[in-house]
């Protein structure tokens, strides 16, 4: 699928879920069916956005692949891999801090939501970006 009609797709997909608010009065298997679908289609859109940040990344469009990073985090709050490609994008801006900033955020909701840490590539990142933050303000110095 081109880039375009990704975007067309995720702009549709972000006016709100399928039949979101519909509901038939005793009509449980039309409410399974219905949710179903919707996951479905959860699952499709969040794939399109996984492609299209790929792709944006590749082509070196940090603004939109970070602006689509923020989409798939609302929509998977715990996911880490967008965590650290959101990381990766800021480093590669040199805002080390601002990679440092998102780290704290993810851990906090790790800690507060699921009682967990980060995993071990996530937290790795974010040690080699506090010694570049260190780095760089040592050097101003």
């Amino acid at each position: 699928m081109d880039l375009t009609l990704q975007e067309s797709s995720q702009n549709l997909y972000e006016k709100g879920e399928f039949m979101e608010g519909f509901h038939v009065k005793d009509a449980d298997p039309f409410e399974e069916w219905m949710h179903r679908l919707r996951d479905q289609m959860q699952d499709k859109m969040t794939e399109h956005l996984q492609t299209s940040l790929d792709t944006y990344m590749k082509q070196g469009k940090l603004d939109d692949a970070k602006a689509l990073c923020y989409r798939l985090l609302k929509i998977d709050e715990f996911d880490e891999v967008i965590y650290r490609k959101l990381m990766e994008l800021y480093a590669l801006d040199r805002k080390f801090n601002r990679c440092i900033e998102i780290y704290q955020q993810l851990s906090e909701t790790l800690d507060q939501e699921l009682g967990i840490e980060p995993d071990v590539e996530t937290t790795r990142l974010f040690e080699k970006n506090y010694e570049r933050a260190y780095s760089c303000k040592k050097d101003r110095s």
